[in-house]
């Protein structure tokens, strides 16, 4: 939402949401990332008919997710993890 006139009207911070998901795809310029939960953290005028629903597809650009503290949730297996990565770098 956007407050005052024209294109240099500033926009407003309606609330902050913490989306966990899944990475798909990685294009060139892009990563794209299912939704599996999203959660309301600041409301400051957001409602929850504003949050991202399980399943939809969010294309970002990777300086993006770093700006933002992107974190990795640990396996419950961290050794077969490591094994699946050793094993994709080695092809």
């Amino acid at each position: 939402k956007k407050q005052g006139r024209g294109k240099k009207a500033k926009h407003i911070l309606l609330g902050k949401q913490q989306v966990t998901g899944q990475i798909t795809q990685i294009d060139d310029e892009f990563v794209h990332i299912k939704v599996i939960e999203a959660t309301l953290i600041e409301k400051a005028g957001a409602s929850n008919r504003n949050l991202r629903k399980a399943g939809d597809i969010i294309r970002k650009k990777p300086e993006t997710l770093v700006k933002s503290g992107v974190e990795r949730l640990a396996w419950s297996d961290e050794a077969a993890r490591a094994d699946i990565i050793t094993e994709k770098n080695s092809k």
